[in-house]
């Protein structure tokens, strides 16, 4: 199954890359600051990491998760 991971998911672009990505049947892995499950529906291949790229631990924690 593909995979990909997006940054930014929250809003805007990062938002519709999630939306088109779990539409195409992508396992879509998406990282914003404070994960906010209500931003998109409930579905089996969406995974909601919390990441803040400014944050080492942060990213690490992000990779040791994907």
């Amino acid at each position: 199954m593909p995979s990909i991971l997006i940054t930014g998911a929250s809003s805007g672009i990062g938002a519709a890359t999630v939306t088109l990505f779990l539409s195409r049947g992508w396992r879509v892995l998406a990282t914003m600051r404070r994960p906010e499950v209500a931003v998109f529906p409930n579905h089996p291949k969406l995974i909601l990491l919390p990441l803040d790229v400014t944050q080492r631990d942060s990213i690490e924690a992000a990779i040791r998760y994907s």
